[in-house]
């Protein structure tokens, strides 16, 4: 049995205020912003500006966002690995507005349930 991180992928609104003061309903989708985390560039724990990518770091980004992508349903499975990869972009985005959608949506990263799944032979 393997153990993996169940991550929602559910629309909801954000309520945008225009300058006019009014508020527009605006759709918040979980699935896209996983990927515009995944391809923020990684940042130097020091200065805190971008670094960029290292290809180790693509190619492992990549894989989640592949994962992410052809997902089925409302839901992706990730390992423990890829579910910390995908926590950590998540946790370093950063918002032009606050809105509970979006604590929703990290919520829903940083507390995503396990699930015991069998693992596949290979033939």
């Amino acid at each position: 049995m393997t153990t993996l991180r169940k991550i929602p992928l559910r629309t909801t609104t954000i309520k945008a205020r225009q300058p006019d003061g009014t508020t527009m309903d605006m759709p918040f989708v979980y699935l896209e912003h996983y990927i515009g985390a995944l391809n923020q560039p990684p940042t130097d724990e020091r200065s805190g500006q971008p670094r960029g990518f290292g290809p180790v770091e693509m190619r492992k980004r990549l894989k989640i966002v592949k994962l992410i992508e052809n997902s089925k349903g409302d839901e992706v499975l990730l390992e423990t690995s890829d579910w910390n990869e995908l926590k950590q972009c998540v946790k370093a985005q950063k918002w032009m507005i606050a809105d509970q959608a979006i604590v929703d949506f990290s919520d829903a990263v940083e507390n995503s349930g396990e699930v015991e799944v069998e693992q596949k032979k290979d033939d």
